[in-house]
């Protein structure tokens, strides 16, 4: 069986020329996750004659793959960068984008595939933190009667209490959201652009509760947070996961303009930022 890495196909950078059963394609393209394991690669291209958006889907050998992952955190996700010279693609592997363009698959695939990166990314978050919370707890239990270790400090209990709740307010927070999507998607509904707002927003605030959970570790897990091992790999990869564009602190600056209502009617979520109707 294939495995498509398929998220580059948000990024349409790539060119698309029109020639007799296909099409000659040309373009590079970045931050593609899985691509070290998958057999076969979606590319977003524009077409040069006409405007339009197709998505191409070639084997990953037939690329030029620069293995440039060198990262923080998130190693093992494979996130490399790509290019194609003068590929030819058969136009039977192209196909339109677009959730309205979906002919097989689970129901959520009518999702946009920004709305669904904000569900990976709402799921990545809870595990991460939590998880760093479970080593902390094991931390604190192993140093239990050494008063002086930060571990075990009046503070970093009440710290950690803090930051218990706030993953559970935000996983909570994420199945009411999504709860509300799936209710959308079995009716056969688009989900509104509140709900839409609140999908992102979930998801931003999770995110960045990981990014201040890493911090409580780093404050009082001492060497153990520096030291290679588990502690260590997730603080590394909480920290490098916060850059993702589609929870970025832009975008809860942004869900905050859509939720204060003082966005004129008609304004609406692009691919991960907003689309503003121009003044008349």
């Amino acid at each position: 069986k294939a495995l498509v890495a398929g998220l580059a196909s948000m990024d349409f950078s790539g060119t698309a020329r029109k020639v007799d059963g296909g099409y000659i394609v040309d373009g590079d393209w970045q931050y593609v996750p899985g691509l070290s394991m998958a057999t076969h690669v979606d590319l977003g291209v524009t077409v040069e004659e006409t405007g339009a958006r197709i998505i191409c889907v070639v084997p990953r050998s037939s690329l030029r793959v620069n293995d440039n992952w060198n990262m923080l955190g998130l190693l093992s996700s494979g996130t490399l960068d790509y290019s194609a010279a003068e590929l030819f693609v058969p136009e039977s592997y192209t196909f339109l984008p677009g959730p309205e363009n979906l002919r097989r698959g689970a129901e959520v695939l009518r999702l946009s595939p920004s709305a669904l990166a904000t569900l990976n990314q709402g799921a990545w978050s809870q595990g991460v933190g939590r998880r760093i919370l479970d080593e902390l707890k094991q931390l604190t239990q192993e140093n239990r009667g050494h008063s002086e270790r930060d571990v075990t400090s009046a503070e970093f209990y009440a710290e950690f209490a803090r930051h218990y709740s706030h993953v559970r307010g935000t996983g909570a927070l994420l199945r009411e959201i999504w709860g509300e999507v799936n209710d959308n998607l079995e009716a056969g509904t688009k989900p509104e652009v509140e709900l839409q707002t609140m999908m992102r927003l979930s998801a931003a605030l999770s995110t960045r509760t990981v990014l201040e959970i890493s911090h409580l570790a780093h404050r009082f897990a001492g060497g153990s947070v520096m030291r290679n091992g588990v502690l260590q790999r997730f603080f590394r990869d909480g920290h490098a996961g916060t850059q993702h564009r589609g929870t970025a602190h832009l975008v809860t600056q942004q869900c905050g303009e859509i939720l204060s209502g003082t966005l004129p009617e008609g304004t609406h979520w692009g691919f991960y930022d907003l689309v503003v109707p121009e003044n008349t």
